[in-house]
């Protein structure tokens, strides 16, 4: 049996035990729970575009979905940026080149490179597949104070959002509007449905000078607030409903969506997300490194409760974290990607990919494996960085194969239907 074959009987093998674990009644029987310091299995031939393998501990199957080439990367963005688009047709790339590449999900064959800015802030429609959203720039050269939408499949742009002769700063700063642009520092979203956005404004001398944030579905500002005195921030997002706007800088502020009635969430800035939870509440996700035992919190923006869902120093372990909370027809469940010094001994928390709950009506959170990268991050561009569609049943994640170099690619892990979280109480 050639090579092929043999991946292709893998994929079909995982899929005849699915199907025989989807009737099943226990979440044991169809996820690895917990945490689990099984290293990876015997290390194996780095399979082509489009074949897929079985990770050997996880039980999950894996499609490597894209090419470096030439010692570049051709990796997923971020895990705070859906890689997915609405119906899981497409999906899209930053290529070591400067440029984002749009790929047709099932033949993995490149549809389109955008014609767009490298620091343009790409978010997929929420609705419309075709369809993705991006700022100008984010320098006084290409940026500007509007939106834009571009469609994937004919290359098209038009203009959704124009703020110029519209911000309270282009008074006192004439040919602002002309000069000045948006940014959510590349870490932010906009609300679920599309509709609200935060942003940072900036000046024709790239000077920050004010936030704002925008109702699309209105065409209406919600607020703006002066930043002259708060130049330590470095980035703004909208909460999945959009009721919440954090900021994020030397601590990590929420503000209600008109950018009144602040509120410390965190003292430290570091990776996190927002993600949805039960009953549609906004929870901020986030890693505390200074924290005793290194602990991942998941923070009620409407309540401000705190809960731990899982500790990285537990058990003598350690890891660097990304963490993603775009799932968002899925409350209550993060993505969490990790990274860690190669010389060490292998734990539970190493480069991994992992979902974990965050119930507040749990004692302790459930945590339900994925996959092992097989990755070395040995600089920012190889970082795992995973996220999932909206559905929670595919997450996308960067790994270089073992090689230490530049060559990341993205890989793409199948995931079974997750349990609603009143299912997963035992």
């Amino acid at each position: 049996m050639n090579r092929s074959n043999i991946f292709f009987s893998v994929g079909l093998l995982a899929g005849v035990i699915f199907a025989a674990q989807a009737g099943a009644e226990s979440l044991e029987d169809v996820f690895l729970v917990g945490k689990d310091a099984t290293p990876p299995g015997p290390a194996f031939k780095k399979p082509d575009v489009g074949e897929s393998y079985v990770d050997q501990v996880t039980g999950r199957t894996i499609t490597r979905v894209s090419k470096a080439g030439g010692g570049r990367f051709n990796r997923n963005t971020y895990s705070r940026r859906q890689a997915e688009n609405a119906d899981g047709t497409m999906f899209f790339t930053y290529h070591g080149s400067a440029e984002y590449h749009v790929y047709d999900a099932a033949t993995m064959k490149r549809i389109r490179r955008l014609t767009v800015e490298p620091e343009a802030e790409l978010q997929w429609h929420p609705a419309d597949p075709d369809l993705i959203r991006h700022t100008t720039g984010v320098n006084s050269y290409a940026g500007s104070l509007k939106l834009l939408e571009t469609n994937v499949r004919t290359g098209k742009k038009r203009e959704i959002v124009d703020l110029s002769n519209r911000l309270p700063w282009e008074k006192a700063n004439p040919g602002f509007g002309y000069s000045g642009f948006l940014t959510d520092g590349a870490e932010g979203s906009p609300s679920a449905d599309g509709n609200r956005y935060a942003w940072l404004v900036v000046d024709r001398d790239e000077n920050l000078v004010g936030l704002v944030t925008y109702d699309l579905a209105t065409d209406t500002i919600l607020g703006t607030m002066d930043l002259d005195e708060q130049e330590e921030i470095d980035s703004v997002s909208m909460s999945p409903s959009g009721r919440y706007v954090i900021v994020s800088g030397d601590e990590v502020l929420a503000y209600d969506a008109d950018l009144t009635n602040p509120r410390t969430v965190a003292e430290t800035s570091e990776h996190s997300d927002i993600g949805i939870g039960r009953y549609q509440s906004d929870w901020y996700l986030h890693v505390d490194y200074e924290s005793n035992d290194g602990d991942v919190f998941a923070i009620n923006l409407d309540t401000m409760e705190k809960i731990v869902m899982f500790s990285l120093y537990d058990g003598d372990a350690t890891a660097s974290t990304h963490v993603s909370g775009k799932a968002f027809d899925k409350p209550g469940w993060a993505v969490i990607s990790t990274y860690f010094p190669r010389s060490e001994e292998y734990r539970w928390t190493h480069d991994k990919v992992f979902l974990v709950s965050f119930d507040p009506a749990r004692d302790e959170q459930v945590i339900l494996n994925i996959a092992h990268t097989r990755n070395c991050a040995e600089s920012y561009w190889t970082e795992p960085h995973a996220v999932p569609n909206r559905q929670l049943s595919r997450i996308y994640y960067n790994s270089n194969w073992g090689s230490c170099e530049f060559d990341a690619e993205v890989y793409r892990a199948e995931v079974p239907p997750v349990p609603e979280l009143e299912e997963t109480r035992r």
